[in-house]
């Protein structure tokens, strides 16, 4: 049945995007430990105590961000883990002001490709520019997002 191969496909699609902002991440939390490791064999302790409290909080402040205005936790970890590649490639990566998902979304495995997909378009024609940045505008009119 096409309907069922086209559904597996999409499917596939949102599972791929979010091995990606898992390996991201994996990458990024990598290259912390380095650096708070170099840190503290240089004896540099209250640098990496720094260290360490800036980027908890920089992660902290992004998750909170993205969980307060999108409460579907599919797209909320897609988002953050979208994030987290952006940063990786130098573009910040910010939800716009007037964004809103109060519910959970109705096909958020559909919105997560079409999300997904969307910002990993902008990411490449954003990495390498000056101040390079995405906003991401999403909200719901009634079961529409």
């Amino acid at each position: 049945d096409r309907t069922e191969l086209e559904h597996l496909g999409r499917e596939l699609d949102s599972t791929t995007g979010l091995i990606d902002a898992l390996r991201a991440q994996d990458h990024e939390h990598a290259n912390r430990l380095h650096t708070l490791l170099g840190l503290l064999e240089l004896g540099m302790h209250e640098e990496a105590t720094e260290f360490v409290t800036e980027v908890v909080g920089v992660h902290r402040a992004t998750a909170e961000q993205v969980t307060e205005k999108v409460r579907d936790p599919l797209l909320a970890a897609l988002l953050v883990g979208k994030a987290t590649v952006a940063a990786e490639r130098g573009v910040a990566l910010r939800l716009a002001p007037g964004t809103l998902l109060a519910d959970r979304v109705v096909d958020p495995r559909g919105l997560v490709t079409v999300v997904g997909n969307l910002v990993d378009n902008a990411t490449d024609a954003a990495a390498g520019s000056a101040d390079a940045r995405i906003e991401v505008g999403l909200r719901a009119e009634g079961r529409t997002v």
